[in-house]
């Protein structure tokens, strides 16, 4: 493991007596556009990149635990950097967005962290990292996590992926297609690889929304707006809904979770954007179930139907990491004849279950009858 930043101890606040100096609060308005240079990176970005260089995939700042990276399978500690809850709260100073409070300055973010629970946001080192940040609370002190963010995005031709799945993208004119797996399944790599085949072969609009934007899509061929909840909008919702005044061509919405935006996605795919969304089921049989779960029963059969019409692939990552650390990213395709076999028996079974209802319903009626002609006897 690469040793950690020269002549620097872990960032310090509160009544830490080290020498190192307190994590700087960040001053009031927007950073300086100037990029950073090595001499001007803070004790906090040293250590950030110092584990990118470690080839760390995570990076941990617990408070009354070491700063550690997350290299391959195992958790590599950085020795004599044991932070405290003032030093937690120092870096949450230095590395909140402005977006998240009306009138960004220290005291006001300080304000905000006092009651916050968790956060989830995108970070910077300038020209040298980018990091998914969940801040959350442990013992009611701030915590992170900070995945790394590759600057490259990958090749879609290095998910091997079938000839029928290439073809398919050659001429996208609507539908629906998801990606799913689990959690640090790989699922935001290829969504940002299938958007740069795009970007690189067709001339269309697309829009990106994530929850933090993690890789950066450079206009090519098309023309590419990227969106993050916060600082550019206030909900995936908004997002769907300014898309379709935009008269855009592509919708990529990164972590579908909730019933609204699903209505939203469907608004957007039955209006006829081709629509990429990223869902965090393990597989094919749980992804269906979650989609159907979107709907209340009674709507769940008409929602099969709309899937069968406007479903157009599944497409599952798994990430295995190998005993050196190297970590690869399978994709399997479910075409949508596959994929309909499985709405079908859903649509089946529902259809069953309506029918029962249905025929409990008109005995109950019946039997109300017949009572009444009983009584009335």
């Amino acid at each position: 493991m690469a040793p950690p930043p020269s002549g620097t101890a872990p960032p310090a606040a509160g009544n830490d007596t080290r020498e190192e100096p307190p994590v700087s609060e960040p001053a009031a308005g927007p950073p300086a556009a100037k990029p950073a240079k090595p001499a001007e990176l803070t004790t906090l970005d040293k250590y950030l990149v110092a584990g990118i260089e470690n080839q760390a995939t995570t990076i941990y700042m617990f408070p009354g635990a070491c700063i550690t990276y997350r290299v391959g399978n195992k958790l590599l500690k950085v020795p004599n950097t044991t932070l405290n809850p003032g030093q937690t709260m120092a870096i949450a100073l230095e590395i909140l967005p402005n977006y998240v409070v009306e009138q960004p300055t220290a005291e006001s973010k300080r304000i905000y962290l006092d009651r916050v629970k968790s956060l989830d946001f995108s970070y910077s080192v300038q020209g040298l990292a980018r990091f998914r940040v969940n801040l959350f609370r442990q013992r009611g002190s701030l915590a992170f996590a900070m995945r790394v963010i590759p600057h490259d995005i990958p090749l879609l031709s290095s998910y091997q992926l079938p000839d029928d799945f290439l073809q398919s993208l050659k001429g996208l004119r609507g539908g629906l297609w998801v990606i799913h797996g689990r959690g640090r399944g790989g699922k935001s790599a290829f969504l940002a690889s299938i958007v740069e085949h795009l970007n690189a072969t067709q001339n269309r609009l697309v829009t990106v929304l994530e929850p933090t934007i993690q890789f950066s899509h450079r206009n090519n061929l098309c023309l590419v707006t990227q969106r993050e909840i916060g600082s550019d909008m206030n909900s995936i919702e908004q997002g769907i809904d300014e898309a379709l005044r935009q008269d855009q061509d592509i919708l990529v919405v990164d972590e579908l979770n909730s019933p609204e935006s699903f209505d939203k996605v469907l608004e957007a795919v039955v209006k006829g954007m081709t629509t990429f969304v990223a869902m965090g089921t393990p597989d094919v049989e749980k992804t269906i179930r979650q989609l159907l779960g979107f709907k209340p029963q009674n709507r769940q059969l008409d929602l099969v139907n709309d899937l069968m019409t406007h479903l157009r692939a599944l497409l599952s990552t798994e990430l295995t990491i190998d005993p050196a650390g190297r970590r690869t990213v399978a994709v399997q395709y479910h075409p949508a004849n596959l994929v309909n076999s499985v709405l079908l028996t859903k649509r089946t079974e529902l259809e069953q279950k309506s029918s029962q209802k249905s025929m409990l319903h008109e005995f109950d009626s019946s039997s109300s009858v017949d009572q009444s002609w009983f009584d009335s006897e």
